[in-house]
Order: C-alpha cells, then structure tokens, then sequence
C-alpha cells in the first residue's frame, strides 16, 4: 500500500493527545496511511491503536498536528 499512499492518499506522522478512563492525560505520536479519511475515522483508528498497545481504552482524544512525510 505504500506507493498508493504516496500517489493519492497521506502518509505521516499524527500527534495526538488522549486521556484514559481513568483519568490519566498522555500524548503520543503515530505514523499512519491513509486515503481520504476524516477527522472522526481517524480518532477511532487511534482509539483502537492505544487499547491494543497498552490496552487502556480511551475517553478523550485531540489531534494536535500532523507531518505529510514525502
């Protein structure tokens, strides 16, 4: 899917900021590709990303910035 990415759709770095259900505030960044997704696609995609890395799930999540790499 990389060239794909790289031709029609996104490619970088999401910054994003979250806080779990039990009240604790972190920030983190993600490297994703994507073709044409929303802002609210992407805040569930990084909700499920957290849980199944530290498998916390996640009440509150802010997108702060994002870095198109190509």
């Amino acid at each position: 899917m990389g060239f794909l990415t790289r031709w029609f759709g996104q490619e970088g770095k999401v910054r994003y900021e979250f806080e779990t259900e039990d009240g604790q505030v972190w920030i983190a960044k993600t490297y994703v590709e994507a073709f044409n997704v929303s802002d609210e696609r992407l805040k569930e995609e990084l909700k499920r990303i957290v849980f199944v890395e530290t498998g916390h799930r996640v009440k509150r999540i802010k997108i702060l910035g994002f870095a198109q790499v190509n």
